[in-house]
């Protein structure tokens, strides 16, 4: 599967620096007060892979769950071909109209409708509760 890298950066490292928010600041007076530049330096790059780790983990757990959703529709039966083009399309563009992915997909209304509530049924149930960390 040959797509697209992201075109906005994955890493949020305030999380991370609310979590070790004293450290965060102790190390910033530091740095003005004291020169420790390298400590600030370490405390950001442990925070940087701290954070790339937990990013691809959940990136790991993500792809899985497409996985899983892509067997359970090919249950569907004759309509397992537009739910997967409409799961698919909706990977890339989760928040998105009825019409306007139907224009897309190049499908009509109802049939994009009839493919979420198939997807509603078999695939929103795995995902309610679930948390990606």
């Amino acid at each position: 599967m040959n797509r697209p890298t992201l075109p906005k950066p994955l890493l949020y490292l305030r999380l991370y620096f609310t979590a070790y928010r004293d450290r965060y600041y102790d190390l910033l007076q530091r740095v003005r007060t004291d020169g420790v530049g390298e400590e600030w330096l370490s405390f950001f790059l442990e925070g940087t892979e701290i954070t790339a780790r937990q990013a691809a983990n959940a990136a790991v757990q993500i792809l899985h769950l497409f996985e899983a959703d892509r067997k359970k529709i090919h249950s569907l039966g004759r309509n397992t071909a537009s739910a997967l083009r409409v799961r698919e399309f909706m990977q890339e563009h989760p928040l998105i109209k009825i019409g306007p992915m139907a224009k897309v997909l190049k499908l009509s209304v109802p049939t994009v409708t009839a493919a979420l509530g198939h997807l509603t049924e078999l695939v929103l149930p795995s995902v309610m509760g679930r948390r990606f960390t």
